[in-house]
C-alpha cells in the first residue's frame, strides 16, 4: 500500500501575536529545511554563513548581509542542513502588525527580486534597530516593535530602489499583479483583467511591458504553471484533480497547457525532478 505524500506544511502565527524575532543561531529549528508555507510574512536577514534557499521555484544564495523577502503562501525552504556558521534573524509578522499597508505594497509586491543586499550604514542603523526590538520584547514591553521594525522595512525599501532597474512606477501594476494572484485560477483571459482598469488589452500590455517587460498573458501564465509545478512537486494530487484544482475544463486541456509553457508533461516534469532530486 502506497502512503499518500505529506501536504505541504502550512504554518500560521500564533493567534496571539502579530511578531516573532527568531536569532538563527539560538533558534533554528528543522522546519526551516523543509518545504513550507505561511499565512504572514517573513524576513530572513543573514548576517553569517552561506547557503541557499528556495523560494517558489528559485534559488537565491544565503550569505552574510542579505535580505529574503517571503510573501504568505509562497514556498521556500533552506537547502543546507544547519551549521554553527548560521546566524542572523528571521522576522514573522502579520499584515495586522503594521497600520501602513503601503510598506507591504512597495516591499512585498510580485514579480520583484525577493533579495535586498545591505550596505553601510544602513547594516549598522539595521542592526541597532535590531538590538532595541529585543530589548523591548525581553522586557515583555513590545512598545517600540512596531515602530523599529517600520524603519528597518523602509531602510530594505529605500535600498531596493537605489538599486533597481524596474521599479513599479505605476500602482495599476502592483493592483494587476494582485488581481492575477487572487483570480488566476478562475480568470486565464487577459480580457477580465484589462476591463478591471478599464483599458484596453492593447493598453494594459503596454503598461506591462514597460514595466515588468511581459504581456499580461505571460504573467498570468507564469502565476498558472507556478501553482501547476508546486501541486506536481508537493503533493499526491492525480493530474485530473490538479486539473479540476487549477480551474482547467479537463485533463487534457490541463496537460496540453502544461506542456506547450514547459515543453514537457506534467507527469514528464515529476518524474524529471524525481530523478534530478530537485526540489522545485
Amino acid at each position: 500500500m502506497q502512503h499518500k505524500k505529506e501536504t505541504i506544511k502550512y504554518n500560521k502565527l500564533d493567534n496571539l501575536k502579530q511578531f516573532e524575532l527568531i536569532r538563527i543561531c539560538k533558534n533554528h529549528q528543522e522546519r526551516f529545511f523543509k518545504p513550507h508555507r505561511h499565512d504572514f510574512y517573513e524576513v530572513i536577514y543573514i548576517t553569517d554563513g552561506y547557503g541557499k534557499h528556495m523560494i517558489d521555484l528559485q534559488t537565491y544564495e544565503l550569505e552574510p548581509n542579505t535580505i529574503h523577502l517571503i510573501r504568505p503562501s509562497q514556498i521556500h525552504q533552506w537547502e543546507d542542513v544547519f551549521n554553527s556558521e548560521y546566524d542572523g534573524y528571521i522576522f514573522l509578522f502579520s499584515k495586522d502588525l503594521l497600520q501602513l499597508n503601503k510598506i507591504l505594497d512597495n516591499l512585498f509586491h510580485f514579480h520583484t527580486t525577493p533579495i535586498v543586499n545591505l550596505n553601510e550604514p544602513v547594516k549598522t542603523y539595521v542592526d541597532n534597530l535590531i538590538s532595541m526590538i529585543e530589548y523591548d520584547s525581553n522586557n515583555h514591553q513590545n512598545r517600540i516593535v512596531p515602530f523599529a521594525f517600520s524603519i528597518i522595512l523602509e531602510y530594505i525599501i529605500m535600498l531596493r530602489k537605489e538599486n533597481s532597474t524596474n521599479s513599479l512606477q505605476d500602482t495599476r501594476i502592483a493592483l494587476l499583479l494582485e488581481l492575477i494572484e487572487n483570480n488566476f485560477i478562475d480568470e486565464k483571459s487577459a480580457l477580465f483583467y484589462a476591463k478591471s482598469f478599464d483599458l484596453t488589452t492593447k493598453r494594459l500590455n503596454e503598461l506591462t511591458k514597460l514595466h515588468l517587460n511581459k504581456t499580461t498573458s505571460s504573467l498570468i501564465i507564469d502565476r498558472n504553471i507556478i501553482e501547476a509545478k508546486r501541486g506536481l512537486m508537493y503533493s499526491d494530487s492525480s493530474i485530473v484533480d490538479l486539473s479540476q484544482q487549477l480551474g482547467f475544463q479537463d485533463a487534457p486541456q490541463f496537460i496540453k497547457y502544461f506542456k506547450r509553457y514547459t515543453s514537457c508533461t506534467p507527469l514528464e516534469f515529476k518524474k524529471l525532478t524525481k530523478l534530478s532530486n530537485v526540489q522545485i
